[in-house]
């Protein structure tokens, strides 16, 4: 089931003209700054340190996009399902790079209307996965972000589960350094066999009721290849 909290086409759309990037070339983003930058599980390292990391080099022809009526599905890594509303648009890598540090291993969805934006990321398979846990993984990759944002504060951490896998999830807001823009963004990880995946949410605050909804069927929707 999909959650009709998107306006259809030909009803009236409220439209802001400073929502961040302001170019022709980029999707209207709904996370105004783009010097903050989470950069993803990869650059997320345990409670013991916090080092930068590039996501190693992958083939990147691992994503396929199926259309429906009113859904769109993508298999990323060849091994994640997920579905998603028709008013999301795929993100190329030159629209990934005005927000995240790195675009390996990464894909990610925008809709312009509602100002929101869904990304996953994923690590290389790695013993070294065995050796951490989704929560270090979160609060690694939060630990190394929130010193560059403003007004940064936990709103609630919670264990869910993502196709029986499960994972560790932190909502937090903060605002934007180069706009007057509150944001509300959740970052949750989860570890599949010996690699895990990172997703971000982020959306404006005043849209954040209603983009929850989207997001939680993007969840909903996730299958994993045994």
């Amino acid at each position: 089931m999909m959650s009709l909290v998107r306006a259809r086409l030909g009803e009236p759309q409220t439209r802001y003209n400073s929502i961040g990037v302001d170019d022709a070339e980029g999707p209207p983003v709904p996370i105004p700054n783009t010097e903050v930058k989470l950069s993803g599980a990869e650059d997320s390292a345990p409670e013991t340190g916090c080092e930068n990391r590039e996501m190693p080099i992958l083939v990147t022809d691992f994503i396929f996009i199926y259309a429906g009526d009113t859904m769109k599905s993508a298999k990323i890594n060849n091994e994640l399902m997920l579905s998603y509303d028709e008013g999301f648009s795929e993100m190329s890598a030159d629209e990934l790079k005005k927000y995240f540090s790195s675009v390996e291993n990464r894909w990610g969805i925008f809709d312009k209307d509602n100002h929101i934006l869904i990304s996953v990321s994923w690590t290389n398979p790695g013993f070294i996965n065995y050796l951490t846990d989704s929560k270090a993984i979160v609060r690694g990759a939060l630990r190394c972000s929130k010193s560059s944002l403003i007004n940064f504060r936990i709103i609630n951490k919670q264990t869910l589960t993502v196709d029986s896998k499960k994972a560790y999830c932190v909502a937090f807001e903060y605002k934007a350094n180069d706009a007057d823009i509150n944001m509300y963004a959740e970052l949750l990880a989860f570890r599949q066999k010996n690699k895990f995946y990172a997703i971000h949410y982020l959306s404006r605050w005043e849209f954040s009721a209603d983009n929850r909804k989207l997001f939680d069927n993007v969840i909903k929707s996730i299958k994993i290849n045994p």
